[in-house]
């Protein structure tokens, strides 16, 4: 996929020279290494294309974030604005379409008495999920207020009738505990590896008593999904070489 809108993002240069100079002065332990008996999470990523009408309305909304990136104003925090505000529009454009591809899994989910985490960026995408899920789910925003949002977790974990919990990333990422699911569903996607771990490990803890954890992002293809995408790798491989040396 070609990246029409001009985005590098090279991290990866001099990271064994900057591990080789770092690493005397700290001492590193990861999760694995201190709770021995935390199953693997396994990964999968999930690739729609869009369909021929879903696609023409994307092609639009990128020629308008084009738009905003040839026209040069002179005012940088005015454009970067502009550009940013149009970039949220195609995620949340790809956003509702990972929703609707991902629906008739959850509501698998749902018929087996299974339950699972949904995490999305977009409040918009949060009315469609209640939408779609009903008294089988519930929320955990950023609008909410404290009383409510704890409601929603302890509904999750300990209600049989609440089979899917749907949060915001930056709402429902840290601080929380979700270890009656042992699946983790992303439809959005954050821009650092680090909020997408944090989301990750709200399934993936102590407490947890599930022989599998299993994280699955659902990926719209030929779209901004995929520079993101490759963009969260290239910061993960970064880390890697910079704290652990490692690919």
């Amino acid at each position: 996929f070609e990246n029409p809108f001009g985005w590098v993002y090279d991290g990866v240069s001099n990271t064994e020279e900057l591990f080789n100079r770092i690493s005397p002065f700290y001492l590193r332990r990861l999760k694995k290494d201190v709770l021995k008996d935390l199953p693997e999470k396994t990964y999968t990523e999930i690739r729609t294309e869009l369909s021929s009408s879903e696609m023409k309305e994307y092609a639009r909304l990128e020629k308008a974030t084009k738009k905003v990136l040839d026209k040069k104003t002179g005012k940088e925090k005015d454009e970067e604005k502009s550009f940013m505000e149009k970039i949220h529009e195609l995620k949340q454009f790809t956003e509702k379409v990972k929703l609707n591809r991902a629906s008739e899994f959850i509501h698998d989910i749902i018929s087996s008495k299974g339950k699972v985490v949904v995490f999305f960026d977009y409040l918009e995408t949060a009315k469609l999920f209640k939408k779609e899920f009903g008294d089988a789910a519930v929320l955990h925003t950023g609008e909410m207020g404290g009383e409510e949002k704890h409601k929603a977790v302890h509904r999750f974990q300990n209600d049989k009738s609440i089979h899917v919990f749907g949060g915001t990333i930056l709402s429902a990422g840290v601080g929380i505990t979700l270890t009656a699911a042992n699946k983790l569903i992303f439809i959005g996607q954050a821009w650092t590896t680090g909020d997408m771990t944090q989301c990750e490990d709200r399934i993936h803890r102590a407490t947890t008593t599930h022989d599998n954890i299993q994280i699955i992002t659902y990926l719209c293809q030929d779209t901004i999904d995929m520079m993101i995408n490759d963009m969260l790798k290239t910061k993960a491989q970064v880390v890697s070489k910079v704290l652990d040396g490692k690919d």
